[in-house]
């Protein structure tokens, strides 16, 4: 067994990949999520190799065909003179998740934080909260970055996660943080305020939005006929639109969460 370290050019990616019969089938959305981090220069080399036995590659399909599709030569280890066998024992263990990164990092309440980065960013770029259409392309490095970028998300995951968890029952910590950071860009001390009354259901009268959003969760949550329950995202709508009238000061008498003639939800922006 040899290693050693060699610029790999897009053209000798395509060599390398010539013999590549002992690997998993080929994942566009991986590749082109690493050919994307390099491009934009965030591709972080792990000191991971390149396999191969004799003239066959092993392992290291996805980075080389990454390589190829951003047109950019990097450095790579590169381990000659493995058996065949070898490959059974890559990538057996569990890929790290965004939450396992953050817990690496000792951050608190790691998985609703990682689950508010993801979803504040996608709101953030899209107006939704659909993440296949926005997350996919994107590094745990660049969400990292996303975090430090915006300081009130974790402020919003500490807020939230404060409160007991039997006052968390309507709606999960992950979306309703997002909502309160997004909402506190807005106005901070009503956020606090309006996510408060949501949790603790106090100091609210008939007429509050909040009284209407709580009704209006409780009974799809109570309901038994599935068809009326809320999805995370017509949660998330029902939230803001509770939201936008107590910040406009306006009485909310009915909650509409999905596109009219469509069973699509309805899009809605922050006010």
């Amino acid at each position: 067994m040899k290693a050693t370290i060699e610029y790999i050019t897009p053209e000798k990616a395509q060599m390398m990949l010539k013999d590549n019969e002992h690997n998993r089938t080929l994942s566009e959305a991986a590749t082109e999520k690493y050919a994307q981090a390099m491009i934009r220069g965030r591709w972080i080399e792990n000191g991971a190799p390149i396999c191969f036995s004799g003239d066959t590659l092993l392992d290291g399909q996805h980075r080389l065909s990454a390589l190829i599709k951003s047109g950019i030569s990097r450095h790579f280890v590169v381990v000659s003179g493995l058996e065949k066998s070898a490959f059974t024992s890559f990538d057996t263990g569990k890929s790290r998740s965004l939450s396992d990164v953050l817990s690496i990092q000792k951050q608190e309440n790691e998985k609703t934080l990682a689950m508010t980065i993801r979803q504040h960013f996608t709101f953030t770029a899209t107006g939704g909260f659909d993440m296949s259409k926005a997350q996919k392309q994107f590094t745990h490095a660049e969400y990292l970055d996303y975090n430090e970028l915006h300081p009130q998300i974790k402020k919003s995951v500490h807020f939230v996660c404060s409160f007991p968890r039997r006052q968390k029952a309507l709606m999960a910590p992950g979306p309703t943080s997002c909502l309160h950071a997004l909402f506190s860009d807005r106005d901070s001390l009503l956020a606090d305020e309006f996510i408060r009354k949501f949790h603790t259901g106090e100091n609210i009268t008939e007429e509050d939005p909040v009284c209407k959003l709580r009704e209006k969760l409780i009974d799809a949550q109570t309901c038994n006929n599935a068809k009326f329950r809320l999805t995370p995202d017509e949660k998330s709508v029902s939230m803001i639109l509770a939201w936008n009238a107590t910040r406009e000061g306006v009485p909310l008498n009915r909650i509409v969460t999905r596109a009219r003639g469509t069973k699509g939800v309805r899009k809605v922006s922050i006010t």
